[in-house]
């Protein structure tokens, strides 16, 4: 049966009386046979459970009398515990399987759930708010910008919204101008080579755009990081250059599944403003400073509200790097002056290496999440083009 927006009533109302009843929430463990056995009759369930690790401990969770349903838990002991909470089941819509498009198409039932009624009836407010701003609508009442099926998750900027985006061009090239950045541009498409080099075809093949000239392989860009080190790379730099900032706006391509496409916010082409600062060890804590300020400065014209996260490379990571612990107590020193929430992330994503990232939350933003914005720090990037210098004795170093 399909779920349609007349049936959420209904749902809300049955977990009212789930929880007003106090049922038990009863755990149990069961083998893979067993798991698999009960739910034959569900592909996606038992498509779960094949996938588990050999020694993993399959769970169930049976409600009531007639509810049991593949679940790691935990639970709370019962629904009794859930009375003073808020919740309501607010929307229907469809989304595919694990987020693939090539997956069956199921549905999603979302459900908004507080500690208390107050908080719940708080941001029911704000979301009232927020969709008065909703960016897809105003974008389209105002001439901004468009979004055609003929190219999903890739803008058409209308003459209002161009012109918006040239006035924040210029405020952008006038701000790092006056921090002490050049200006380049680097190419749309790159080949294959570059890509296994910086580590992006390993581990983000499937969210890029590839294709072929003459028997080699290309793929559009996703980010700028290889093709900046690439200008670095074309001279020979001296220490006496630094620090070395460079600026850029580059386009770039990234797959996203049209089921996570949302206007502005969530598209398959932007425009990624990038800086990449070649330094001195000696020089990173007064340049991390500068990036940090710049983001101060930039942002509070905006209202945005962030916070950092510093993520930190697993000692493996920074073994086969050779980079040691070098920038982690540069960043932490300069962090520990920030007047900003810190989020310490020791978990390293994918081939970035050790970084700074900013998070910002955006006035009564839509989704209420917040949202990268800026990568401050990536110290891996130089490494893995092999990036050069001429030290005061003539020596190469990173």
């Amino acid at each position: 049966k399909q779920i349609t927006e007349s049936d959420l009533a209904t749902i809300q109302k049955e977990m009212i009386n789930i929880i007003q009843k106090g049922e038990k929430f009863e755990r149990a463990v069961l083998s893979r046979k067993d798991a698999l056995e009960m739910f034959k009759g569900n592909e996606y369930k038992t498509e779960l459970i094949t996938e588990l690790a050999e020694d993993a401990e399959i769970s169930t969770y049976t409600l009531g009398a007639d509810f049991v349903d593949l679940c790691a838990g935990p639970h709370v002991e019962h629904a009794g515990k859930l009375q003073n909470m808020g919740f309501k089941v607010a929307k229907v819509n469809g989304a595919y399987w694990r987020g693939d498009e090539k997956n069956k198409m199921l549905q999603r039932v979302y459900v908004y759930a507080f500690n208390t009624k107050e908080e719940l009836n708080d941001y029911l407010k704000f979301l009232e708010e927020a969709q008065k701003r909703d960016h897809r609508k105003l974008g389209k009442e105002l001439g901004l910008f468009m979004i055609s099926d003929y190219a999903k998750g890739m803008p058409f900027y209308l003459p209002n919204g161009l012109t918006v985006k040239n006035e924040l061009i210029k405020f952008w090239k006038e701000k790092h101008q006056a921090a002490g950045y050049i200006e380049i541009e680097t190419p749309m498409a790159m080949n294959r080579t570059l890509w296994e080099t910086s580590g992006h075809w390993e581990h983000y093949q499937e969210n890029m755009y590839t294709f072929d000239v003459e028997g080699e392989q290309f793929a559009i860009k996703p980010m700028n990081c290889p093709g900046g080190m690439l200008f670095y790379k074309e001279g020979i730099h001296s220490y006496k250059e630094f620090p070395l900032r460079v600026a850029e706006l580059g386009k770039v391509h990234r797959h996203e599944a049209s089921g996570t496409l949302h206007g502005l916010f969530r598209v398959r082409v932007f425009t990624q403003d990038d800086a990449h600062i070649f330094m001195l060890p000696s020089q990173i804590e007064s340049e991390v400073k500068n990036v940090l300020d710049l983001v101060d400065e930039l942002y509070a014209v905006f209202g945005f509200n962030y916070s950092f996260e510093l993520s930190l490379c697993l000692k493996a990571i920074l073994v086969r790097l050779k980079l040691g612990a070098l920038p982690k107590p540069h960043l932490k020193m300069r962090l520990n002056l920030r007047v900003r929430i810190i989020k310490l992330m020791r978990a390293m994503a994918r081939s970035m290496g050790q970084k700074l990232t900013s998070k910002s939350k955006m006035p009564l933003a839509e989704a209420g999440n917040a949202e990268q914005s800026s990568l401050i720090c990536n110290f891996q990037a130089a490494l893995t083009l092999n990036m050069l210098m001429k030290t005061a004795s003539a020596r190469n170093l990173l």
